[in-house]
């Protein structure tokens, strides 16, 4: 049983990492589409 509750921590650690590593990945691809749309509507 310890080796399954060993198994449980790491997959939470595991799930916490890649929620954390999705929000970032999200924020920094919100943050280059919106330069994106800033630097196109100040071309006009």
């Amino acid at each position: 049983m310890n080796n399954w509750n060993d198994l449980g921590v790491i997959f939470r650690a595991t799930a916490r990492a890649l929620i954390v590593l999705a929000i970032i990945g999200g924020s920094i691809w919100a943050a280059s589409y919106l330069v994106v749309i800033f630097a196109n509507v100040g071309r006009y």
